[in-house]
C-alpha cells in the first residue's frame, strides 16, 4: 500500500502515519507539508491512498488531481478537516476530523476498503470476534468461557490480544467497536 500524507502539521502527518501503520500492513509512506511540494510528489510517485488537509483541497489542486486521472486509478483520496465545514469535492472519498479517536478513525478507513486490505481486521482472528461479540453483549469473562468451552484465563488472554490490536480498553469501545464492524446488530444490546 502507497500512502501519500499532505499536511502543514508535522504532528498531524505523524499521527496519520502511526495510523496508516495500523490500519495496513507495510505501508510505503510519503509525507509533505505544503502545496508547492504537491505536484512533484503526486506527479512522481504512485498511490493508493491519499490524505490531504481539507484547505489544500482549492481548485488548483482539483486541476492538478484530474490532470493525474488520480480516481481513474483507483486512488482513495481522505479529506483531513480540523473543525471546518465540509465542501463538498467529487474527488473526496472520505472526510475525517482529526479530533476522532483512533477507532473511529480506523473503522471510517476500513470501509473505504471492504475487502480486508486493512490489517486491522486481518489479524483479528475468528474467535475473538466471537469473544468481541459476547463482550460487547454485555457478557462477563466467566460467562463467555463458560459459553465458548475456555477457561476464563483463556479469554482473558484473547480480550488483552484484542485491546493491543484494536487500541480498545473499555467495554464501551469494544461495543462500538462490535456495531461500527457489523460484529453484533445494535438492537442485541437491549436484549
Amino acid at each position: 500500500m502507497k500512502i501519500i500524507i499532505i499536511h502543514d502539521s508535522y504532528i498531524v502527518r505523524k499521527g496519520l502515519k502511526l495510523l496508516a501503520e495500523e490500519c495496513f500492513p507495510s505501508p510505503n509512506i510519503i509525507e509533505t507539508s505544503n502545496n508547492e511540494e504537491l505536484e512533484d510528489v503526486l506527479e512522481n510517485n504512485n498511490s493508493d491512498l491519499i490524505f490531504i488537509k481539507n484547505s489544500l483541497l482549492n481548485v488548483e489542486t482539483n486541476i492538478l488531481i484530474g490532470k493525474l486521472s488520480i480516481k481513474k486509478q483507483g486512488v482513495k483520496l481522505i479529506s483531513l478537516l480540523d473543525n471546518e465545514q465540509v465542501v463538498k469535492n467529487d474527488f473526496v472519498d472520505l472526510y475525517l476530523n482529526i479530533d476522532e479517536e483512533k477507532h473511529e478513525l480506523i473503522s471510517k478507513i476500513s470501509k473505504l476498503y471492504p475487502k480486508s486490505e486493512t490489517k486491522n481486521k486481518s489479524v483479528i482472528s475468528k474467535r475473538e470476534i466471537a469473544i468481541i461479540e459476547l463482550v460487547a453483549k454485555g457478557l462477563t469473562n466467566n460467562d463467555i468461557a463458560e459459553k465458548l468451552f475456555l477457561s476464563p484465563h483463556t479469554v482473558v488472554t484473547h480480550r488483552k490480544n484484542i485491546s493491543k490490536k484494536l487500541g480498545i480498553k473499555s467495554v464501551s469501545g469494544i461495543t462500538i467497536y462490535a456495531i461500527l464492524n457489523n460484529i453484533i446488530n445494535p438492537n442485541e444490546l437491549n436484549q
